[in-house]
């Protein structure tokens, strides 16, 4: 089943298309990651995912039902999230403000105290409950903010840009926070950083100065390019390139400036081949190269790259 169904969602600012006639769909279950250059409209589509504005044409559906009836029927909690530059009021306590939350999504007082327990121990942030939103660090407020999604178990959670400005390790815990989160529940990231989606997402949608570019699961789409590179452990020579190129399955090669990756160019047929791998190989080896890591098709940023005009 589908948790998200888009269909032609339009929405107008001032006779300016954000979003032209968009139609994409999001498989239950799934980490998606929403990227385009910006101005593409990513945050146009999470406010009206969210309902913070409303659509011009089109619309969609969650679980199979319109959204509009979602709302009459559910109630609030089908859809939850975290806005790029959330804030905590400094006057109460986090575990307080969740509480409040959780008041507000329909849960007793006994029931919304237990609820703001059970996402700050989610988020491995139990004894930080009674801290203030001032007192936080920027790597804990981050976690609170994504912990203050999970209230009322939301069928969809929408994060926008969840680790912008952390340092590297801040940024790991929160991105296995969002893996665990997968096969429980349907996110959907937005980011500028490509190598984060890669790295927690199995679904990819792009879009390009208000259109959809590209909805489909993230390893057909980085394998959409008939490419295999390998990272060489030394550098090559022309001779080696000449070789190669003249392999029957090579299409095309080319080496990088540093010398220490060669790209070949396949026809998509024979991506997994045997033979090719093994052929390359076998130049590699009689030339004395060896190598260190083999990868088919594109990365993300490549295949990004290929099909906007501007960078993430």
């Amino acid at each position: 089943m589908n948790a998200l169904e888009i269909t032609r969602l339009t929405k107008f600012f001032n006779r300016v298309a954000a979003l032209d006639n968009v139609s994409f769909e999001v498989p239950e279950g799934c980490v998606a990651g929403l990227v385009g250059p910006n101005g593409a409209g990513k945050t146009t589509l999470f406010s009206l995912l969210a309902g913070f504005l409303q659509p011009s044409s089109g619309g969609f559906r969650l679980f199979g039902e319109e959204s509009e009836r979602l709302t009459r029927t559910s109630g609030t909690g089908a859809i939850s999230i975290l806005p790029q530059d959330a804030r905590f009021l400094t006057q109460i306590s986090i575990f307080r403000h969740f509480i409040w939350y959780a008041r507000l999504m329909g849960f007793s007082p006994a029931e919304a105290e237990e609820e703001a327990r059970r996402v700050l121990k989610e988020v491995d942030l139990l004894e930080a409950g009674n801290k203030q939103g001032d007192q936080l660090s920027h790597g804990m407020h981050k976690r609170m903010a994504i912990a203050q999604t999970l209230i009322g178990s939301a069928k969809i959670i929408l994060l926008d840009e969840p680790t912008a400005g952390l340092d590297p390790a801040q940024a790991r815990n929160i991105r296995e926070l969002v893996r665990s989160l997968k096969g429980r529940q349907t996110v959907l990231v937005s980011s500028h950083n490509l190598d984060e989606i890669a790295d927690i997402c199995d679904h990819v949608v792009i879009l390009d100065k208000g259109k959809l570019v590209s909805s489909e699961n993230l390893s057909d789409f980085t394998r959409e390019t008939a490419k295999i590179t390998f990272t060489l452990a030394s550098e090559a020579t022309g001779a080696v390139l000449q070789a190669i190129l003249g392999l029957s399955l090579i299409s095309d090669a080319s080496l990088s400036l540093d010398l220490k990756k060669l790209v070949c160019i396949v026809d998509s047929r024979h991506i997994d081949n045997a033979d090719l791998v093994t052929s390359v190989v076998g130049v590699l080896s009689a030339n004395g190269l060896s190598f260190t890591d083999i990868r088919k098709g594109s990365t993300l940023e490549e295949r990004f790259l290929d099909i906007t005009d501007g960078n993430a």
